[in-house]
């Protein structure tokens, strides 16, 4: 999705093929939806390091609207050994419920 999104904002047409039928019920109607084409739809979900950082430098309004959804930013510096500097920032990633990310 992040590949297909990079393109479509560079102007090209892209097409997503999904298995499974998709519903157009809030997020919080998603432990009712059939997907049995992601077996691993129910449970949680990341962004890790880099991915949130390629998120908020390349896709900011998404990263917001996942914040706005309900994701999280998970600091790990406290995990990190020494004292916390300004370039740890980096050190956190983002979790977020599957169906929040479709």
């Amino acid at each position: 999705m992040f590949a297909a999104l990079a393109l479509a904002r560079h102007g090209h047409q892209v097409t997503l093929i999904e298995r499974d039928e998709l519903s157009k019920t809030p997020a919080e109607d998603a432990p009712t939806w059939s997907r049995s084409g992601v077996p691993h739809f129910g449970q949680p979900h990341a962004f890790i390091l880099h991915g949130r950082a390629g998120l908020k430098e390349h896709f900011s309004d998404v990263y917001r609207d996942l914040i706005d959804a309900g994701a999280v930013d998970v600091d790990a510096r406290p995990k990190r050994p020494g004292t916390v500097v300004p370039e740890d920032e980096e050190l956190q990633y983002l979790a977020v419920r599957r169906p929040v990310i479709e």
